[in-house]
């Protein structure tokens, strides 16, 4: 699978599920109108899951018939235990939406809890749980930093600039996609750079070495599909008296993308 079919498919399946590595602190989530339900069969010690919502929608397929209850204990990061409930069942698939506060009262936010599931014949079925706050809704906040290197509007000298992205705000993973544009902003002067991101905060670097006019443009997309843009163009002073000036002009329209993906 490419990075733009994973983005993709974590967009769609935003509010569904994702599970990785406690590690790795890749997530769960889910709300309490459409809940996903973890299997407990299936879970795994080294995993932990990332839930919004006030609720705990929990699957688990009885394949003994042997008790009527099956035991589930919840401990704090601390290894101290909070809390504690019995879930009914019966042979076959069994379905729980929790109230959280029944599994000890608040859960703190961002602290990670171990659920311990005891039944018959000896079962004993443990993953971990996060609590985190609900997604803000809103896109990333994106912002272009230049820095010349080596710049002159005119003479043979080369020129080079740097351009660093910073974004804060949205759902991670991101991607980030830099485009270079000439003048008239129909065609790309360097091959778009596409990058995944693991966090907010910085993008990585690029740097171009054409002479002006010329535009950078910053996309930066969260794992909800919710998109954030920037571009700045960069003209010289033909007014001034400096012919090496350098202005940064943000614009306050950003360019739509055509059937190419092309920013037009």
């Amino acid at each position: 699978m490419t990075m733009k079919q994973e983005l993709n498919l974590r967009a769609l399946r935003c509010w569904l599920v994702v599970v990785g590595t406690l590690a790795a602190g890749v997530v769960f989530a889910q709300d309490n109108e459409n809940p996903f339900y973890i299997n407990i069969n299936q879970a795994q010690p080294n995993r932990v899951y990332e839930v919004t919502s006030e609720v705990l929608a929990l699957e688990y397929h009885d394949h003994y018939g042997e008790w009527k209850e099956m035991l589930l204990t919840v401990y704090s990061w601390q290894r101290v235990k909070v809390g504690e409930v019995k879930l009914s069942k019966q042979f076959g698939l069994n379905t729980y939406k929790i109230e959280m506060a029944r599994l000890g009262g608040s859960f703190e936010i961002n602290r990670v809890y171990h659920l311990l599931f005891q039944a018959e014949n000896s079962q004993k079925i443990e993953f971990f749980l996060r609590r985190v706050a609900p997604p803000s809704g809103q896109e990333p906040v994106v912002n272009i930093i230049v820095n010349p290197i080596q710049f002159k509007c005119e003479g043979t000298l080369p020129n080079l600039v740097e351009y660093y992205g910073q974004f804060s705000g949205g759902r991670a993973p991101f991607r980030t996609q830099w485009f270079v544009l000439n003048a008239d902003r129909n065609e790309f002067l360097y091959q778009p750079r596409e990058d995944k991101i693991e966090a907010e905060g910085k993008t990585m670097m690029i740097s171009v070495d054409k002479k002006p006019v010329y535009f950078v443009a910053l996309y930066v997309t969260d794992a909800c599909g919710k998109q954030g843009k920037k571009m700045v163009q960069i003209v010289c002073d033909q007014a001034g008296k400096n012919i090496s000036t350098i202005f940064v002009e943000p614009l306050s329209k950003l360019p739509n993308e055509n059937a190419a993906g092309k920013p037009n």
